[in-house]
This record gives C-alpha cells, sequence and structure tokens, in this order.
C-alpha cells in the first residue's frame, strides 16, 4: 500500500494563502464592524482594542457633535472610523517623534555612527494626509464646514466643536481728531 504524499508548497504559495487568511479576517473583522453598543452610531467594535485607544478617544470626542449637526450618519461610521484611526497614529507617531527625535544616530556598515530618519515621521505624514482628506467630508475645518454647507444657509457649529479656535478680541483704536490733516 503506497501512502500519497502532499505536494510540497513553496515559500510563495504558502505567504499567497496567509495572505489570503489574513485578508479575509481582516475582511469578516471590517464588514460586520458591529458597533460597540445597541446605539446605532456607536463606534465599531474593533475600535474597542487597547492598540487603538486614541482612535475611540478621538470617536468619543468628535462623534456627538458631528451626529448633531448632521455630518455623521449610520453610512457614515466606517469613514469616520478611518478618520479615528489616522487621529491615532498620527498622536502615537508624534509621541515617538518628541521621545526619539526626528532623527537619531544609528551604527554604520564601516564603523561609527550616522543619522538616520525616525520612520514616525513617515507615518505621522501619511497620517497627516489622511486626517485631512477625511476631515473635509465631515466638515472639520471652517472652510470645509462652509464647502459642506453651500447651498444651504449656513449655521455656524464652531462653538460646539471641541478644541475650538476663538480669535482674539479687537483692541480699539483711538484715532485723534486731526487725523485727516496729519494725512495731507
Amino acid at each position: 500500500m503506497t501512502k500519497t504524499a502532499k505536494p510540497r508548497r513553496s515559500a510563495a504559495e504558502r505567504r499567497r494563502e496567509d495572505a489570503i487568511s489574513e485578508a479575509d479576517r481582516l475582511a469578516a473583522l471590517l464588514s460586520a464592524a458591529p458597533p460597540e453598543s445597541d446605539e446605532p452610531l456607536s463606534p465599531p467594535a474593533f475600535i474597542k482594542d487597547r492598540r487603538l485607544a486614541p482612535a475611540l478617544a478621538m470617536w468619543r470626542e468628535l462623534a456627538k457633535t458631528l451626529i448633531a449637526t448632521g455630518r455623521l450618519g449610520a453610512l457614515d461610521r466606517f469613514a469616520f472610523a478611518m478618520l479615528c484611526y489616522w487621529h491615532g497614529e498620527w498622536i502615537k507617531a508624534t509621541d515617538d517623534i518628541l521621545e526619539r527625535g526626528a532623527s537619531f544616530m544609528v551604527p554604520a556598515t564601516s564603523g561609527g555612527e550616522r543619522p538616520w530618519r525616525n520612520p514616525s515621521v513617515d507615518r505621522q505624514t501619511l497620517a497627516n494626509d489622511q486626517i485631512m482628506t477625511l476631515s473635509a467630508k465631515f466638515g472639520l475645518t471652517p472652510l470645509d464646514r462652509i464647502a459642506l454647507n453651500k447651498g444651504r444657509q449656513y449655521q455656524s457649529d464652531d462653538d460646539e466643536l471641541p478644541l475650538r479656535h476663538k480669535p482674539a478680541p479687537q483692541a480699539e483704536v483711538e484715532v485723534p481728531d486731526d487725523w485727516a490733516k496729519r494725512l495731507q
């Protein structure tokens, strides 16, 4: 009785199968994206992962205001989760840059040391680009809010947004009575 051996898979085939398996796992996680509670606009459950704590904090900080102003609906949950994720990535990258610097010295192959750019600088730049793109979709800057409200009567909600910028009070300028004469 001969035993048939399983054909050996190449390393490339194993990597491909592993990548497909991982993609299927992530797709199932993201497609289901169940809410963390019965609230329809609660954050997706995957944001509860402790490694995504900054993303969850961002969701909790902004979601209520965006819902109240009509800029976050049930169909927007996933896009908003991505925005929150990139906020978290920006925060982590910035923290690493503050901790280790934008560059640091590493051993060189020829001996001695050479400067090496902190990979968090690139991660921070990518996160910033993603944040700015997604922020526009939710009107998180004054110009983006105007663009979103184009055609509708613009109603400012700046007082409701966290971390808002309040303009400095304008100082009154005293103009002398003979101002016109001085300019001649």
